[in-house]
């Protein structure tokens, strides 16, 4: 019988299931409470409008990617 040593860990900070509070699972990665929050701060504080990331029309443009295989 075989021995898995497997702990665990966010794929955005590295910490494993005994550092942290929570540890959300997906089929191919998983995302601590630590990471989660500072994402919800990110997706809540409003962007900074730069010039040079609108298009033509003068609008911000946003780039979404609904997972690896999306990117054209």
């Amino acid at each position: 019988m075989e021995n898995y040593d497997y702990t665990p860990r966010c794929n955005f900070c590295s910490r494993d299931i005994t550092q942290v509070t929570r540890m959300v699972a997906g089929e191919e990665a998983h995302i601590c409470d630590h990471c989660i929050d500072a994402l919800h701060d990110k997706i809540h504080t409003p962007a900074p409008q730069l010039a040079d990331a609108r298009s033509p029309s003068g609008v911000a443009r946003l780039e979404f990617y609904r997972g690896k295989d999306d990117r054209h």
